[in-house]
């Protein structure tokens, strides 16, 4: 339980889904700067919003532990889920291009993510070959994965 309102400083180098989070091929020295940047948010409980639609854009998470879903209301009032967010996966990658988060995301059990300011991964990401190249590897996975949903 937290004791303040300030998230914490990532840990990546303990972290265990490392291996499968922006860190890979990371040294030491770049997984400090890293852990500069990434911040640890309170758990959310289930059926709490993490972003809002129609909220502007600042950051990335990674899901740590738990479940999100990315989900937005249609001019008809249905509800439509475009992602689940599982442990070791970024949420809001969508909301990079318009600048506004495209969707609700929400817990649906006790979640923890770590936040990545966007401005500040740019930016570290310019100085570390490596995050970029994993960065951009992730986004394709995104991508790729939504391509063969079936």
């Amino acid at each position: 339980m937290h004791l303040h309102n300030r998230p914490e400083r990532g840990r990546c180098q303990t972290c265990a889904l490392k291996a499968i989070c922006l860190p890979v091929g990371l040294n030491a020295n770049e997984m400090r700067k890293l852990e500069r940047l990434v911040s640890r948010r309170p758990p959310l409980h289930p059926g709490e919003v993490l972003v809002r639609a129609g909220e502007r854009f600042r950051a990335i998470f990674a899901v740590r532990a738990g479940c999100l879903k990315s989900h937005l209301v249609r001019a008809d009032g249905s509800d439509y889920v475009y992602a689940f967010h599982l442990p070791g996966q970024l949420v809001a990658l969508e909301s990079i291009y318009p600048g506004i988060y495209q969707g609700d995301v929400v817990a649906l059990g006790t979640t923890a993510v770590c936040e990545l300011p966007f401005d500040r991964l740019h930016e570290l990401s310019r100085q570390i070959p490596s995050l970029q190249w994993r960065f951009t590897r992730l986004l394709s996975r995104e991508l790729y994965q939504r391509l063969t949903v079936s």
